[in-house]
């Protein structure tokens, strides 16, 4: 289909649009939100799996034939993250003001520091120089956002 870094680009053009429209249902009502994002990845999957049951099927029980622990770690981040996670990002749409900018972009960035770093320790992948210092500036731009980025003071307290 695309090499993985057209791939990325594209889906974080979607994520991006995605995230907008969490934001503005998010502001709205954060149960709601929350709500259809749920039902609506959960109907997604279900889509997902009845267009590729068949090469679906047969991958799963690769993996959980020779790899089952991956799986089970994976299904179990997945679900044990998956609630709190959206939940706390909704609940910081619902209170954020005029900052949602701020919600969405660390919500963003902050991952990527996660996956890098996790990249390294958990995949021991080599992390070049170039993608440490961009993680120092991904730091740095958080701590700017928090202290000078805000719309509201009384949002942020420094």
């Amino acid at each position: 289909m695309f090499d993985y870094f057209t791939s990325s680009i594209i889906t974080s053009v979607f994520w991006g649009f995605m995230s907008l429209a969490s934001a503005t249902i998010g502001k709205a009502d954060k149960d709601v939100g929350l709500f259809f994002k749920l039902i609506i990845y959960g109907i997604s999957g279900m889509l997902f799996l009845f267009v590729h049951q068949k090469k679906l099927i047969t991958k799963i029980h690769k993996i959980w034939n020779t790899n089952r622990k991956i799986m089970i770690i994976f299904i179990a981040a997945v679900f044990a993250g998956a609630y709190p996670a959206n939940r706390c990002l909704y609940n910081a749409y619902s209170n954020c003001g005029e900052n949602a900018h701020i919600v969405m972009t660390v919500t963003y960035v902050l991952p990527v520091v996660i996956a890098v770093l996790g990249a390294r320790l958990l995949l021991k992948e080599h992390i070049k120089p170039a993608a440490i210092l961009g993680i120092f500036f991904i730091l740095l731009g958080v701590l700017l956002l928090k202290l000078y980025g805000h719309n509201d003071p009384k949002i942020f307290k420094k």
